[in-house]
């Protein structure tokens, strides 16, 4: 696990941070808890799986190539194949590619890296027992599905801005989105009360109120670190590294822009579900 929390930061940042970054790492209770500590359950390996998808994504947003992007599918695998917790990674990465679009940072290498990873690493999760057809049926993965959707939508939008003149393009753009909102509306919808798509489950709500599950499932509520607010704390659970987010943020406005995004959300997306 330390060792490719060295491979993460040095994606992000450069050999010396990558260093302090594993000292770090190897002396948060939250990590060790969850993975030396926690060795006899599945959460021991899901750690290291889940740092090596992250590790292998930015690889793939930086360089765009297929290789990569097949890689990271295969250490998502390994993440599903592990623990059920991969549904943090099929959502975090999803909202990474939509928080690119909003700020104007999407490009063809984000375009392939997410491609190739949802193709693949859909198929190849499809093949676990308890996963099935969850990824075309559950609402907890409908994000990544839409977001792949977007991504094809965004690119043939792109290549018909290069083709077709300003007025011709904004009409035809007006007519396509329309058209495509009342039937993804439409079939959302049917798909949802004939039962093809399940229901909203407690995830979805505890990204709308973070203290649902705590309130609503009784399993939660009696595990200590489901109940944590920062003062209380989750600050020196996780110490230190409290502050990546920030440096994170710093580092977005310089460079490798990103790669430094999936950082913000990552700090930002766990300081918020831990409090579940």
């Amino acid at each position: 696990m330390i060792e490719h929390g060295i491979l993460l930061v040095v994606s992000l940042e450069n050999e010396g941070a990558g260093l302090v970054a594993a000292c770090m790492i190897a002396i948060v209770p939250g990590y060790i808890s969850r993975s030396v500590a926690g060795s006899y359950d599945n959460e021991g390996i899901a750690i290291f799986c889940m740092l090596l998808t992250f590790y292998f994504w930015i690889k793939a947003v930086n360089t765009g190539t297929i290789m990569w992007a097949t890689m990271t599918a295969l250490a998502y695998f390994y993440m599903v194949s592990s623990w059920g917790g991969y549904v943090f990674l099929i959502n975090l990465i999803p909202l990474h590619v939509l928080a690119l679009i909003l700020l104007g940072r999407f490009s063809s290498r984000v375009y392939v890296a997410y491609s190739t990873l949802y193709c693949i690493g859909t198929v190849l999760s499809m093949q676990i027992s308890f996963v099935g057809f969850q990824p075309v049926q559950s609402s907890e993965h409908m994000l990544a599905l839409g977001t792949f959707g977007l991504c094809q939508l965004y690119a043939f939008t792109q290549y018909l801005r290069a083709k077709l003149s300003p007025a011709n393009f904004e009409l035809l753009f007006k007519a396509l989105l329309t058209t495509l909102l009342a039937t993804l509306g439409t079939g959302i919808v049917v798909l949802t009360i004939t039962g093809k798509i399940s229901p909203w489950t407690g995830r979805f709500y505890s990204l709308l109120d973070p203290s649902y599950a705590k309130n609503h499932i009784p399993i939660i509520a009696r595990y200590i670190n489901h109940g944590y607010r920062y003062k209380e704390g989750y600050g020196p659970r996780i110490g230190t590294p409290m502050s990546g987010a920030e440096r994170a943020r710093r580092f977005r406005e310089h460079r490798k822009a990103a790669a430094a995004d999936r950082e913000y959300l990552y700090h930002w997306n766990t300081y918020t579900m831990d409090e579940e």
